[in-house]
C-alpha cells in the first residue's frame, strides 16, 4: 500500500537541509554550546537568560526606568535579577582570570545564589498583593527560576501558592508551565498537580492542571497526555495556553514519526502549484528554509 512520506523522511530532510544551508550559502558556523566564548558573552547570556532584554543589560544601554503598576513591578524585579545575574557572571569570569586562567569556554546560566538573593523581594511582592491573581507571577518566578531540585525558594513559593484562591487567567498561565516542576519537586510533583486539582477554583485553571500532567507525562505515556489534552481543550478552549496546547498535540499525533506526513501544497521555483500527495510511493526530500 502507497503512504504520504513519514514525518522521519521530512525531519531527516530537515537536518540535511540545515547541513547543506551551512556549508553552501554561509562560513561553517559551529553549534551554539551551552558554554560561550568569552569574547561571545554577552550573546550567551541572552541566550541563557531571556534575551533582548539581557543583551541591552550586558551592552549598558537598558538601565531601564521604573514601570508603574503590578506588571510593570513584576518586570522591575525581573530586571533587577537579570542586572544582578550579569554582575555574577562577571565577578566569576574576573576571579578566574585573577587566578591566571584564560578559559576558552564560559558557562552562563541561572545562578542559585542569585536567585536566593532576589527570591524574598518576590516574595514579598506576592505577599502584598496575596488573595489576588496578581500575586501569580511573582510566585511563578519563585517556583520555576531556579531548576535545582527542592531548592528552599521553589519550597517557600509552593507554600504560598496554595494559600491563593486557584481562579484567574494568571494562575491558570503559571500552573500550565508547572511541567518544569517535575525535575525541581521529583516524587512530590504527581501530587502536587493533583492538589491543584483538587483546589482550583475555575476551568481554566483545571486545565491547566491537566497541561501540566500531559507536558510531564508525554515522553513516556502518550496515550495518557492526549487524554489529558483533550480535556483541558474542552474546558478552557480559549485559554491563553489553548494554541499552545494544540500544536504540542499535533505533535503526538500527525507529527509523530512513522505517521503518514502532513499534506503541503505550494508552488515549486518555477510557479507551479504542487502537493506532496502528488509524490504518492516515491522518495521525497524536503528542503525547508527561509529568508529573513
Amino acid at each position: 500500500m502507497q503512504m504520504l512520506p513519514t514525518v522521519a523522511t521530512l525531519l531527516c530532510a530537515t537536518i540535511l537541509t540545515a547541513q547543506q544551508q551551512a556549508g553552501e550559502s554561509s562560513p561553517p558556523t559551529p553549534a551554539q554550546p551551552k558554554a560561550t566564548t568569552a569574547g561571545s558573552a554577552k550573546a550567551g547570556a541572552s541566550r541563557a537568560t531571556g534575551g533582548g532584554n539581557l543583551r541591552a543589560l550586558l551592552s549598558g544601554s537598558a538601565a531601564g526606568k521604573p514601570e508603574a503598576g503590578v506588571d510593570g513591578e513584576l518586570q522591575n524585579l525581573k530586571r533587577s535579577y537579570m542586572q544582578a545575574l550579569v554582575q555574577h557572571h562577571r565577578d566569576r569570569l574576573a576571579a578566574m582570570r585573577k587566578q591566571g586562567q584564560q578559559p576558552k569556554t564560559f558557562s552562563i546560566g541561572p545562578a542559585p545564589t542569585v536567585i536566593a538573593q532576589m527570591a524574598p523581594r518576590f516574595l514579598a511582592a506576592a505577599k502584598k498583593y496575596e488573595g489576588k491573581d496578581d500575586a501569580m507571577p511573582f510566585l511563578e518566578w519563585c517556583l520555576l527560576t531556579d531548576p535545582t531540585p527542592d531548592n528552599p525558594t521553589a519550597t517557600k513559593a509552593l507554600a504560598a501558592f496554595f494559600t491563593e484562591p486557584l481562579a484567574g487567567p494568571k494562575c491558570a498561565a503559571a500552573v500550565a508551565r508547572f511541567a518544569r516542576l517535575q525535575k525541581i519537586l521529583g516524587k512530590e510533583f504527581d501530587a502536587t498537580i493533583a492538589r491543584v486539582l483538587e483546589l482550583s477554583r475555575s476551568d481554566e485553571v483545571t486545565a491547566a492542571a491537566l497541561v501540566a500532567r500531559a507536558r510531564a507525562m508525554k515522553g513516556t505515556d502518550k496515550a495518557k497526555a492526549l487524554a489529558d489534552f483533550d480535556r483541558a481543550l474542552e474546558l478552557a478552549p480559549e485559554a491563553s495556553f489553548a494554541g499552545a496546547v494544540r500544536g504540542e498535540r499535533n505533535g503526538l499525533t500527525i507529527l509523530a514519526v512513522g505517521q503518514p506526513a502532513p499534506e503541503i501544497a505550494a508552488e515549486d521555483l518555477d510557479g507551479v502549484p504542487f502537493r506532496l500527495s502528488d509524490y504518492r510511493g516515491k522518495a521525497v526530500m524536503l528542503s525547508f528554509w527561509g529568508d529573513w
